[in-house]
């Protein structure tokens, strides 16, 4: 979230960022932020340890402070009307990090039940992005489960999903999408599965969309050595 928020920030978007920046009050790493960001914190933060190689990554964390969030905490943290103005006007609202959050599935829907029902639409619906992150811990239920709350999303938002290959693939399993024969019909199949208005699958060497009319394959920036 810091990342996605920090770089719209930095594009001159005005963001809304609610997070787990610390308490009681804001860390100073994340005062870096673009001041384009506005901040609002929930919990405590966690630490990661990232240790990176030419073909893959590993990123080892204490969930800790993530266990212990949940919808009634953060309705009492915040209250229903700051959540509602938050939410409100928006042309875009992202849910990130939803497979490292215990609750997230529980927070998704105190959302939709909450606060969603009081916010008054006009106009296009606005985006809903999200990125579930590496799934591979959560359980087949759990993920079918974030999947049909997306069907849900869908009565406010137009839905834009973002996965990396494997993330992907664990999505494809759950859901019981074993066999395809190229990627175009990899992410259309996918696709008809998600409850989403856009799939975007971004892998190391390009990144495949699809919305239900178009498809596209791109090739990414890929550096094959990095300075570091």
């Amino acid at each position: 979230m810091v990342i996605t928020g920090n770089a719209l920030g930095n594009l001159g978007i005005m963001v809304e960022c609610v997070g787990t920046f610390g308490l009681p009050d804001i860390l100073p790493v994340f005062r870096t932020m673009s001041p384009n960001c506005s901040l609002h914190t929930i919990s405590d933060t966690i630490s990661a340890t990232a240790l990176e190689f030419n073909n893959s990554k590993v990123i080892m964390f204490d969930p800790g402070p993530y266990n212990n969030l949940t919808w009634e905490g953060i309705k009492n943290l915040m209250g229903i009307e700051k959540i509602r103005k938050l939410m409100s006007g928006k042309q875009l609202i992202s849910f990130l990090n939803w497979s490292e959050i215990e609750n997230s599935s529980m927070i998704w829907e105190g959302i939709l039940y909450e606060i969603l029902p009081l916010i008054v639409q006009t106009g296009l619906r606005p985006f809903f992005f999200t990125d579930f992150s590496d799934c591979s811990r959560r359980s087949k239920k759990d993920i079918q489960f974030a999947i049909e709350l997306l069907g849900r999303f869908r009565n406010y938002f137009r839905i834009v999903i973002s996965l990396n290959q494997n993330e992907a693939d664990l999505i494809a399993r759950a859901l019981d999408l074993q066999r395809y024969n190229s990627d175009e019909e990899f992410v259309k199949n996918l696709f008809s599965l998600s409850n989403t208005d856009v799939l975007v699958i971004h892998r190391t060497n390009d990144a495949l969309a699809f919305n239900g009319a178009d498809y596209e394959k791109c090739d990414t920036f890929f550096c094959n050595e990095p300075k570091y």
